[in-house]
């Protein structure tokens, strides 16, 4: 019989059950080492086992020491699955590195506070081997509710993504300065063609040219810093896509990435033209 208190699944009235998901992350040898360090925590004599998928063989190792010599240098690893486990007191932490964008990791135990704690502990190294741009674009860490997932975040106050709100602002207001020179510059325009006066400090003028060029410097370093975060954010994509072979690469090039960075180089020379017509 399997009842629900929160989110603490309890079997035959004593095993606790916590189980999460990452999105995007991928490890060298040194990052799953400190993972394994981690999982292994608290375990008296521990079974263990790692399985590993290199896509043309399967490798079984006990130890993180044993895999690597199997399989020698690996830059970053994909489809491992690593499990710890003990009779007495009962304890188990397994995680399934991919083959798909998730790492997902389940920890049960007799004691409901140490698996708890295992499991928070997972979830801020994982976030922590996350790359920048990867966890702006993915979702939050997300924990299991039974049959779906929801963000970790509706179960726990205890945030591990600290920078989310700052980056959130940070977007935010590049987002209403970009408006806003946008704004102004489109207005200048359709003044100057119009013949329609600028008031500027309470008195009417004719739009002059340097009012255009200082507006347009504004206005194409804001489409220059756009198109430049949208080609980091392009290439981050494309990179962890292929690291996690969720789709093969097309081509050598990716057109969409190409198009950004012309039009961040173009912006940037406009803007930097404009800036020295208003001198």
């Amino acid at each position: 019989m399997l009842e629900k208190t929160g989110h603490i699944s309890v079997r035959e009235g004593r095993r606790k059950q916590r189980r999460g998901r990452v999105a995007g992350v991928r490890m060298s040898k040194e990052q799953f080492e400190e993972l394994w360090k981690l999982a292994r925590r608290g375990f008296t004599d521990p079974a263990t086992t790692i399985t590993y998928d290199d896509g043309d063989e399967n490798f079984t190792a006990f130890s993180p020491a044993n895999l690597w010599e199997q399989v020698g240098d690996v830059d970053e690893l994909d489809n491992v699955v690593c499990k710890v486990w003990q009779d007495n007191p009962y304890r188990s932490v397994e995680i399934e590195i991919g083959p798909d964008r998730w790492t997902t990791y389940t920890v049960q135990a007799d004691d409901s506070t140490w698996a708890l704690g295992r499991y928070e502990e997972l979830t801020e190294k994982l976030v922590a081997y996350q790359h920048f741009l990867v966890a702006v674009a993915t979702k939050k860490p997300e924990i299991s509710s039974g049959a779906a997932w929801i963000p970790r975040d509706v179960w726990s106050k205890n945030s591990v993504r600290k920078w989310e709100l700052a980056t959130a602002i940070a977007i935010s207001m590049a987002a209403v300065g970009a408006a806003t020179a946008t704004a102004f510059y489109v207005m200048l325009t359709v003044a100057k063609l119009t013949g329609i006066m600028w008031l500027e400090d309470g008195k009417t003028r004719p739009v002059t040219p340097e009012d255009l060029a200082y507006r347009g410097m504004a206005f194409w370093g804001a489409v220059g810093l756009w198109c430049l975060w949208a080609t980091a954010k392009r290439l981050t994509a494309i990179n962890m896509r292929s690291r996690i072979r969720t789709k093969p690469p097309r081509r050598e090039y990716d057109s969409v990435a190409v198009l950004s960075l012309v039009f961040t180089i173009l912006s940037v020379l406009v803007a930097v033209a404009q800036l020295v017509s208003a001198k």
